[in-house]
């Protein structure tokens, strides 16, 4: 039935009969015909669902993880009666870098930056690249192992510069082989995400390097006990030489690979935050590479609730301002203020 309205045909006077005003069905026909129903959740939209709940799973295990590991990090360094309180005022100083980076400024265009970037991403598998890049994260750690007794040939000081080559390898040079610009997992040319990461030109993105800048001081002063960065050099050789090898092993490394390439796809695939927490637990993990780990899960659970907890810092700053340059001030900080004095002494 309808309401409003019968048809309007005409009567056997000639007048129509009823009224002349459209009718507004309540039945779904409109003149004889059955309106649409409602179209069922496709494959897209069942893949997003499928996705957010994979977010939240994913978000809240790193959750707990960061929380377990800080736990039993703390309760096993207090009964070894070897804690250090200033490791406990690291955790604040990450929470004022995150706030910072939050604030400065308060308001960003990050939808028009989010859909930039999905557009930088469209011709890609971010599932597929994300795995490629855990299985490099493997072949680093295995790398590293393997090469460690080839060194040692060389001579007794040569064998923690497997580090340093396996990460050059495994994080900095192979990744971009498929993740990259022209990588081979690529299908079909256009602008990527690096130009994007290195050219900034809006002045929001700027505000970038002050919370960095800030972490860092936090990081200098005597009583904040900051993550050494794994790896170690021979100490006989130059103070330079040292950082400079440190910077290019180290902090370049992280950055194309934590966070333009693996965070970036993480957060496709999840979602911002757990994006940025799970990538914050692999670069926990990382930094166990070249580590002799004698103190087995106090070792594990001080890489993640230590290391991996700084790596939030990374991950948020990444995620916010994406500029390239406030990140490898902040990872290039980290690695030099743990090779120079006086702060050598604290990191």
């Amino acid at each position: 039935m309808s309401v409003g309205a019968r048809a309007c045909a005409p009567g056997p006077d000639g007048r129509p009969v009823g009224s002349a005003k459209a009718a507004v069905p309540i039945d779904g026909t409109v003149h004889g015909t059955t309106a649409p129903a409602a179209a069922p959740l496709g494959p897209s939209a069942g893949r997003a669902a499928r996705t957010a709940r994979a977010g939240r799973v994913l978000g809240w295990s790193a959750v707990l993880v960061f929380t377990a590991c800080a736990a039993a990090y703390t309760a096993g360094s207090v009964a070894a009666g070897g804690f250090d309180p200033r490791v406990a005022l690291l955790w604040p100083s990450i929470a004022a870098a995150l706030a910072l980076i939050r604030l400065l400024p308060p308001r960003v265009p990050e939808a028009g930056m989010a859909d930039r970037i999905r557009a930088r991403m469209a011709d890609r598998s971010p599932g597929t690249e994300a795995a490629l890049l855990v299985g490099c994260l493997v072949a680093f750690a295995v790398a590293d192992a393997v090469l460690s007794p080839v060194f040692a040939l060389i001579g007794p000081g040569a064998p923690p510069l497997s580090y340093y080559a396996a990460k050059a390898i495994f994080l900095l040079l192979i990744p971009p082989l498929f993740a990259g610009g022209t990588g081979i997992t690529r299908r079909s040319s256009g602008p990527d995400l690096l130009p994007l990461a290195a050219r900034v030109r809006e002045p929001w993105r700027w505000a970038a390097p002050a919370p960095a800048a800030v972490f860092l001081a936090l990081l200098a002063l005597p009583w904040i006990a900051a993550p050494r960065p794994p790896g170690t050099l021979p100490a006989d050789y130059a103070l330079g030489a040292v950082v400079a090898l440190t910077f290019a092993g180290v902090a370049a490394a992280d950055v194309l690979f934590f966070s333009v390439l693996l965070q970036t796809r993480l957060e496709l695939l999840f979602g911002r935050w757990p994006g940025i927490a799970a990538t914050a637990v692999l670069y926990g993990l990382s930094s166990l590479v070249g580590e002799p780990l004698t103190g087995g899960a106090h070792d594990l659970a001080s890489a993640v609730a230590v290391q991996g907890a700084s790596g939030l810092v990374a991950g948020y700053l990444w995620a916010r301002y994406r500029n390239l340059w406030a990140n490898l001030l902040l990872a290039g900080g980290v690695t030099a203020l743990a090779m120079v004095p006086p702060t050598a002494a604290f990191l």
